[in-house]
């Protein structure tokens, strides 16, 4: 009888487990999309911000943001970095293909998400087109939920450790 009992047990342990892992995944999934346009919107607020200053001070008002988390780059007419916050100009490539970018000229605003595959983070952007033609662009990456989930399973490793014994 205790044996059986301890099989019971053991059975229900797994089912309420595998039961909260899924739950886990279906309120993560829907709290990243939440996340995503919050990231998006806060994007959107943050490039028009900079693009009033560069409009009213250059580029010198670029290289005074020292506190901003987001990436900034500032692409002329042609496509052309000239501006970048994390990275050398001189050996970033044509920007223009860029699909935020060739909204941004067509539209005065774009937006577009890229996964990168060796991060597993995804990069959100956001672009505004300048009155003088030149584009600035506001990016920031966003963990996966696959990377989110990964996190969770050495506590939920330990708890489940805590309940067996």
């Amino acid at each position: 009888m205790i044996i059986l009992s301890k099989k019971i047990f053991k059975y229900i342990m797994l089912v309420s487990s595998m039961v909260t892992v899924l739950g886990l995944a279906f309120v993560i999934g829907i709290l990243s999309h939440s996340f995503q346009r919050q990231l998006m919107n806060e994007l959107k607020k943050e490039a028009v911000f900079i693009s009033r200053g560069v409009e009213a001070a250059g580029t010198d008002y670029l290289d005074q943001l020292s506190n901003t988390d987001s990436r900034i780059t500032y692409v002329d007419e042609s496509g052309k970095v000239i501006y970048d916050n994390e990275a050398n100009v001189e050996s970033m490539d044509n920007h223009g293909h860029r699909k935020e970018i060739r909204e941004a000229e067509i539209n005065g605003e774009g937006a577009d998400e890229r996964m990168s595959s060796t991060l597993s983070e995804k990069t959100m952007y956001y672009a505004v087109r300048l009155e003088n033609g030149n584009v600035l662009r506001v990016s920031s990456n966003q963990a996966s939920v696959w990377m989110l989930l990964l996190q969770l399973l050495p506590p939920f490793a330990a708890v489940l450790k805590i309940g067996r014994a």
